[in-house]
């Protein structure tokens, strides 16, 4: 299995940093995430892609909660997209890509495949719902 590593960081309307070559594509500024405080305790959150379909659909946080996203895509290439992440997570069949980020405020922020084998990627979706 190939981990690529990707890092987020940034102030409020987001600036995010690819560490990695292939883990994620930059796309523009367009919320805020930041990155880890040193010495902070990161909770890994695992979205798997396979057969059509993201597992889980639901991932729950708090906000100045590091979270760790670990993209696995099991059967194909797929392209994960977080609403107001300004990257691309990219997961080859086999593969992990990782995102680290902490929610800087609460609301109901969606992710979604924008790449994936056959027609149907685009029903992949799933929701993180950050709380105060």
């Amino acid at each position: 299995m190939v981990h690529r590593q990707v890092r987020a960081v940034g102030t409020l309307t987001l600036a995010l940093a690819c560490l990695t070559a292939g883990g994620c594509v930059s796309r523009g500024l367009v919320m805020e995430e930041k990155g880890f405080a040193p010495g902070a305790i990161a909770r890994t959150v695992r979205i798997e892609a396979s057969r059509g379909s993201l597992r889980p659909d639901l991932i729950t946080t708090r906000i100045d909660a590091p979270l760790r996203i670990a993209f696995t895509a099991h059967d194909a290439t797929y392209r994960l997209k977080i609403e107001g992440v300004a990257a691309v997570l990219v997961a080859k069949r086999g593969e992990t890509a990782y995102l680290d980020i902490t929610p800087t405020r609460g609301g109901r922020f969606r992710y979604r495949a924008t790449e994936g084998p056959g027609t149907g990627f685009w029903r992949m979706r799933g929701v993180i719902a950050v709380s105060h």
